[in-house]
């Protein structure tokens, strides 16, 4: 919404827009003062005006902040990956060792073709790279069992807000409200066939073809989903680290309270454009670790 996989490039879309109007308008008689008292008039008005643009900007930040939309999926993900981390590369040998986790050659192989491999030259993993992906997900089963987080996919879409839909013509409007339908008829169909046992790279693709609306605002784990990335998404679910989750946001307090192999439909909100998700747990850390940089400086000297 497995693998402990952030994508290795993504910019965060902004999809809540704020507008803020303000303004005043007043009238007044012009007289002939005295010069004294034009200029003590003059120093006067400076100073109320010098308080009101306070109060008004003062006013103007607290109502930024109460209305400020809720993280979206893309920028936890991104600020997770933002995290200094120390030399990990010894302690990681350690811990899959002892942890008896085991990162096969095929498994190595399907990653450096869906993200590193150039369709040009030949699909061949050098023993650098072959190192360098190895840790890649080492980090991400250590993370899996080692640090208190959820390993799974946040199945959603990226739709307009009522906000910026109130000045929309009526025929937009009407579309965006046909694919918040579809958005959840297609998460209950989804959520429906992985009880069956069926897995997201096979569902997915049929269901974007069975809803045209969501084609192109489809999202996993926040990026939206297109053919091209389809094995990035669906193959690597996301880990989220409870050390770098706002428990605030109702969307991951839910997501922290859910069990491995569990779904679960998140009403949609329209005010920030999400249009619902369907929250997929595969896998649950629980440590008193909350995020992975809190792992290494408790073990790495």
């Amino acid at each position: 919404m497995g693998k402990n996989y952030t994508p290795l490039s993504f910019s965060p879309l902004n999809i809540h827009e704020f507008e803020t109007k303000h303004g005043s308008a007043t009238s007044h008689r012009q007289i002939k003062p005295p010069l004294t008292t034009l200029i003590l008039g003059l120093g006067l008005l400076i100073f109320i005006s010098s308080i009101g643009f306070t109060l008004q900007r003062q006013s103007i930040s607290t109502t930024f902040k109460a209305s400020a939309p809720i993280p979206t999926v893309q920028e936890v993900l991104a600020a997770q990956t933002q995290q200094p981390l120390k030399p990990d590369r010894d302690f990681l040998k350690q811990e899959v060792a002892r942890l008896g986790i085991v990162i096969p050659d095929p498994l190595l192989l399907k990653r450096f073709n869906d993200f590193y491999a150039s369709p040009t030259p030949p699909n061949v993993l050098d023993t650098t790279l072959k190192t360098t992906i190895w840790y890649e997900i080492a980090r991400q089963e250590v993370t899996k069992k080692e640090v208190e987080s959820r390993t799974g996919y946040i199945l959603g879409a990226w739709l307009p807000t009522d906000v910026f839909l109130a000045s929309k013509p009526e025929e937009e409007k009407a579309k965006v409200a046909k694919q918040r339908q579809d958005l959840v008829k297609m998460n209950i169909e989804i959520e429906n066939q992985l009880r069956q046992g069926k897995i997201l790279n096979e569902i997915i693709p049929a269901l974007i073809e069975a809803y045209p609306l969501l084609s192109g605002v489809f999202s996993v784990n926040g990026i939206r989903y297109t053919k091209e990335n389809a094995n990035k998404l669906l193959d690597y679910p996301a880990s989220y680290e409870y050390g770098l989750i706002n428990l605030k946001t109702p969307l991951y307090n839910k997501l922290f309270t859910m069990k491995a192999v569990e779904t679960y439909q998140f009403a949609e909100d329209p005010r920030y454009g999400t249009g619902g998700y369907l929250l997929y747990v595969q896998a649950v850390g629980s440590s008193q670790f909350k995020t992975y940089n809190e792992l290494i400086e408790a073990r790495v000297p």
